[in-house]
């Protein structure tokens, strides 16, 4: 699932680096997106280590 997650990341990354989410509610949008993703990724790291 990190992997899965890690995806997400990289579509907001190529998103902004292709010069895209210039529309306000596309940029709200990945950012939340991105947020989310790295707080899902920090929570499946921290059940790893707690197992």
């Amino acid at each position: 699932m990190i992997q899965h997650h890690t995806g997400a990341l990289q579509m907001v990354e190529r998103l902004y680096t292709e010069k895209g989410g210039l529309e306000p509610e596309i940029d709200q949008f990945a950012t939340h997106v991105d947020s989310d993703q790295r707080i899902e990724i920090a929570r499946m790291r921290q059940l790893l280590t707690d197992v």
